[in-house]
């Protein structure tokens, strides 16, 4: 075994939700286990290639429930499978070998291809100091951002955009996490459980909500310390914009501010008719409804 003893019992914990992929476990000794936490471990068995992983997800409240994917979450996962692997081939598109769930295991996704490098929400700069160079990151982001453009051009939402979800490797940006990926069709008529990471949402219909994340994405790799507050309303989006395009010309030049400002006022993949009453009736109200006041608060004092 190549791996430590305590990533070995994360991950079987991890799999006490659901009897079938204990059994799997059992019957596919991990190599190499790469990562668990609170929702996912990615790991390696035999059978399926050196250079790729495995990925198994559960649904998370907090440190002690896990519960195996319901009916509805197995749904959107394979939805998300389905995108990714319509996306294929594309650069900076993370390899994907299959459009369904591992073996039938709900919840264990891949076989992906093991991307060797860094998370942009957890930089090491001491193994990759160029992320700290502010002209390198504005050269992948501009090719991320091509690359975002062929995804869309597929007719492929990727949905949850953010540093997270983003990795460095071999000298280029790769796109990961893809399970709230989904069609423009799928996006105009799916009104059902919402997946996002709030700090990237952008929760109106005038722009791109792919290209809006990433150009927040761009912002917090740049290192311009901002945070959004939990109790932080906002709705000002214009505001927002011009203050950001703002800091990036005086701390970087012109370049990053417009770069910036041109990502975040991105017109929408697709546009649909705004239902009132759709909307009322889903989660997103209460965000929407927070984001509605002036968001440059959180900003002033950087």
């Amino acid at each position: 075994m190549h791996y430590e003893s305590n990533l070995e019992i994360k991950l079987y914990r991890l799999a006490n939700c659901d009897p079938v992929m204990g059994h799997f476990l059992s019957l596919n000794s991990p190599l190499i286990i790469y990562l668990v936490d609170e929702k996912c471990g990615l790991f390696n068995i035999e059978g399926i290639g050196c250079d790729d992983i495995l990925k198994y997800i559960v649904s998370s409240r907090g440190k002690e429930h896990k519960e195996k994917l319901s009916p509805l979450m197995q749904t959107i996962a394979r939805r998300g499978l389905r995108a990714q692997m319509a996306v294929q081939g594309i650069e900076g598109v993370q390899v994907l070998r299959s459009s369904d769930f591992f073996q039938n295991v709900v919840g264990l996704l891949g076989p992906f291809q093991y991307l060797d490098g860094c998370n942009l929400s957890h930089i090491d700069y001491n193994k990759f100091p160029e992320l700290s160079d502010p002209k390198c990151v504005l050269g992948l982001f501009e090719e991320l951002d091509i690359n975002v453009g062929a995804v869309h051009k597929k007719n492929i939402i990727h949905g949850d955009v953010k540093p997270g979800n983003i990795v460095y490797s071999n000298g280029k940006l790769v796109l990961i996490d893809w399970v709230t990926a989904r069609t423009f069709k799928e996006n105009l008529t799916y009104f059902g459980l919402q997946m996002m990471t709030p700090r990237y949402f952008y929760p109106l219909s005038d722009r791109s909500p792919d290209y809006w994340a990433l150009s927040l994405s761009f912002v917090d790799v740049l290192k311009i310390n901002f945070q959004l507050k939990e109790d932080t309303v906002r709705v000002a989006f214009d505001d927002l914009v011009e203050f950001l395009f703002r800091k990036l010309t005086y701390y970087f030049g012109a370049e990053y501010g417009v770069f910036y400002k041109d990502l975040a006022n991105r017109s929408p993949e697709v546009v649909f008719d705004f239902n009132p009453q759709v909307w009322r009736n889903n989660k997103l109200f209460e965000l929407g409804s927070v984001a509605s006041t002036n968001p440059l608060e959180y900003w002033e004092s950087k």
